[in-house]
């Protein structure tokens, strides 16, 4: 093939990536919640929270929570069958303050744990994170405000990394930015598929109007992606992005390349059950990059310098705003790197995750490092 063709059909996806960037920066202006500004009509909420052997962390969770702004609210702990101390720690806590209650069940997975939570439910609107997880003292305030607005919503918040300024910090907090672009412009298109279960919020109604997980219950991720995809393609409610300061919920960065690979393992692993919504969204920004890129190297060698310096530059200019709204070290030096080890993960961690999901969920503590 001549070598002007080749290089002008390198060019037109490199055209088309750059396009895929600016549609979804676009869409993502459109996604953020309405809130109401009238603090009389904020309504009670339940956190819902299922814990498996969580001992090191769950007490910081409490400690966040019970010290919320917003004081109509509930805590639910649904115990999935611990066997370290986390146990005898949420009993005696459940204990001391009335608003804490503490549900222990065999183990059965996150899934039937949430589903038992939500259940036990005495409030209109759950409100979900997870036990290594802090939000800041604002948080209940913030899902409630956007819960009181019209209309029936879904808020999926931001939730942050606490990272080290290493290099493995960097990249997770990297792949954490990109991952929260890519959410917010989904939802602001009408096409969400992502969410993370640490920061959500809905009516505990919606939940059985959507089936509930019993569609995904073979698979120990789902309980945000996949919903949210129920969500959406029921039409039964709306579904916002919020990432205020105030909303946003840090958990801590893994601690080894191993682990980050396991979670991501894990998370991936809904991506073959994806409507077709989803993976056309998700496939036109993953497709045009890796699509460019093999152009590239394959046909084109020449084109390459020029393709990782766009890629660099475009990653940069839209991430700066997420990176800047998080708790996050900066990785933006790091990009030339982290272009192409972005394409890497993407060929290797989802497809494996895809093909042999993993089959339990553990606490953060343990030896699989996969919880959510």
């Amino acid at each position: 093939m001549d070598h002007l063709v080749v290089d002008g059909l390198v060019l037109l996806l490199l055209l088309a990536h750059a396009a895929v960037w600016v549609v979804f920066r676009f869409d993502r202006s459109k996604a953020e919640c309405t809130c109401s500004s009238d603090p009389d009509s904020l309504p009670a909420v339940s956190v819902v929270v299922a814990a498996r052997n969580e001992a090191a962390h769950v007490e910081g969770l409490l400690d966040a929570v019970l010290g919320q702004d917003h004081d109509m609210f509930e805590v639910i702990l649904v115990d999935d069958g611990s066997e370290d101390a986390s146990t005898s720690m949420m009993a005696r806590r459940a204990a001391q303050d009335d608003r804490l209650r503490w549900i222990r069940q065999e183990p059965s997975g996150k899934k039937t744990a949430l589903t038992r939570g939500i259940r036990e439910a005495r409030h209109a609107i759950c409100v979900f994170t997870d036990a290594d997880c802090r939000p800041g003292p604002g948080w209940l305030r913030e899902h409630a405000r956007r819960h009181a607005a019209p209309g029936r919503t879904v808020v999926v918040g931001a939730a942050p990394l606490a990272c080290e300024p290493s290099l493995l910090g960097r990249w997770q907090a990297f792949h954490a930015a990109l991952n929260r672009f890519l959410t917010a412009s989904a939802i602001g298109a009408g096409s969400a598929y992502l969410a993370t279960g640490r920061n959500l919020s809905y009516p505990r109604s919606l939940f059985d109007e959507v089936g509930g997980f019993e569609a995904h219950e073979s698979l120990i991720s789902g309980d945000d992606t996949l919903f949210i995809q129920q969500v959406r393609r029921s039409g039964k409610a709306g579904i916002c992005w919020a990432e205020t300061p105030a909303i946003q919920v840090v958990s801590p960065a893994r601690d080894s390349w191993l682990a980050w690979i396991r979670q991501k393992r894990r998370q991936t692993s809904t991506g073959r059950m994806f409507d077709r919504i989803a993976a056309l969204r998700a496939g036109s920004f993953h497709w045009s990059l890796l699509l460019m890129w093999l152009a590239a190297l394959v046909t084109a060698p020449a084109m390459i310098v020029p393709v990782w310096a766009v890629s660099v530059l475009l990653m940069a200019r839209m991430l700066a705003p997420v990176r800047a709204s998080s708790h996050e070290p900066t990785f933006t030096w790091l990009l030339p790197v982290f272009v192409p080890m972005y394409l890497l993960f993407s060929v290797t961690v989802p497809v494996v995750g895809m093909l042999k999901p993993p089959r339990s969920w553990q606490s953060r503590s343990s030896s699989s490092g996969a919880q959510s």
